[in-house]
């Protein structure tokens, strides 16, 4: 609880041995702003343990780059609630392959805002299989860019609740053939 108290800008100076020394019952005092100051290698070693231990909230100060070095496991096996309170600049750093491993339940976490961020590359590349995980309130959040990626295989699992939720301006953006199987549903 004590962690708690220093200053977010203290936290950019730690690396990633000195962070990996630090007990796991510290963790819970971690704020966003602090969360936001840690390097990106601290991040991509921390300890399961210490992982484990953090505030929901401190997942609000997630930023891209440090999505990008998260190991796999750590984020997968994320608690649902922390998983939501992810900075939505955060989803910027998604990798398909990384995305596209996320289990349903963090999935179906996901709002409009973090989806916003998600990278069109990722959209491209999305698995058709994900798409039945997501809440359709997600897809408010989708961007002329990512509506241009949008692939055939990953339109075709939309569901009409989803559809709906799209907006018009990533409708409008789609290729022919994938608002073509979207249409029927709007």
């Amino acid at each position: 609880k004590e962690f708690g108290n220093l200053p977010p800008a203290a936290m950019g100076g730690f690396d990633s041995k000195q962070f990996a020394e630090l007990p796991p019952n510290v963790m819970g005092g971690f704020a966003p702003d602090q969360f936001a100051e840690l390097q990106p290698g601290v991040v991509g070693k921390m300890d399961p343990r210490q992982f484990a231990e953090l505030p929901p909230a401190a997942f609000g100060g997630f930023q891209p780059k440090q999505m990008k070095k998260i190991p796999q496991d750590l984020l997968t096996e994320m608690e649902p609630g922390s998983f939501k309170q992810i900075n939505p600049d955060a989803f910027g750093g998604f990798k398909p392959k990384k995305f596209n491993s996320l289990p349903d339940n963090l999935i179906g976490q996901i709002d409009d805002g973090q989806f916003g961020e998600l990278k069109p590359k990722l959209i491209g590349k999305m698995d058709e299989e994900i798409i039945t995980s997501f809440n359709p309130k997600a897809f408010e959040g989708m961007n002329e860019k990512q509506g241009e990626k949008m692939s055939q295989d990953v339109a075709s699992e939309f569901d009409t609740a989803q559809i709906r939720a799209i907006p018009p301006r990533a409708l409008r953006a789609m290729s022919r053939q994938v608002f073509g199987l979207l249409e029927g549903n709007l």
